[in-house]
């Protein structure tokens, strides 16, 4: 995408005037799988309720994808074709973080469940997680991370814990790709 593309596309963000307040981080649902009241393949629009975004990234030119930032509550939002498909909660230490200055580290509180009332926090390691979300149904593991992936009510999920430490440092949740 070239300049003129991005420098249209931002003139373009629909999240300019969904407010400068911003609320606390919603609880996650892992019942009904919804992010405070949004659910998967919610409208872009629904998500007004989390205010202006920190940074808002845009996808390749192949594909209507946008991703929001909230750093001081430390989750990105990602909108595909105008449709809520990814969480990111930005745990721990990883290089891999977005760069901004607000930037803290989230710990979402769980909503559902045996996991009702649970904080997520970075101090999560892979027994704890395995206790309250089951078996995965797949582990990855490589001297950087372990990654253990999980799927529930048709929704994506990975934890990603720091290889040297075994804490948790993101979790992802997202729509998969069509086959």
């Amino acid at each position: 995408m070239n300049f003129l593309q991005r420098l249209f596309r931002r003139q373009n963000d629909p999240t300019i005037h969904w407010g400068s307040f911003r609320p606390p981080l919603p609880d996650f649902d892992v019942g009904h799988m919804r992010f405070g009241p949004l659910s998967f393949g919610a409208d872009l629009n629904e998500a007004s309720f989390l205010g202006t975004p920190d940074r808002v990234g845009w996808g390749d030119s192949k594909k209507d994808y946008r991703v929001f930032l909230y750093a001081p509550q430390g989750f990105e939002i990602g909108f595909e074709d105008g449709k809520f498909c990814s969480l990111y909660f930005l745990m721990g230490p990883d290089g891999c973080l977005p760069e901004h200055d607000a930037l803290k580290f989230s710990q979402p509180r769980l909503r559902g469940g045996s996991l009702d009332g649970l904080t997520l926090t970075s101090q999560a390691n892979e027994a704890a997680l395995r206790e309250w979300f089951g078996e995965p149904e797949s582990v990855d593991v490589d001297d950087e991370e372990t990654i253990l992936f999980y799927s529930r009510s048709g929704i994506s999920m990975d934890f990603e814990l720091d290889g040297p430490t075994g804490v948790l440092k993101r979790w992802n949740l997202y729509t998969p790709d069509p086959a």
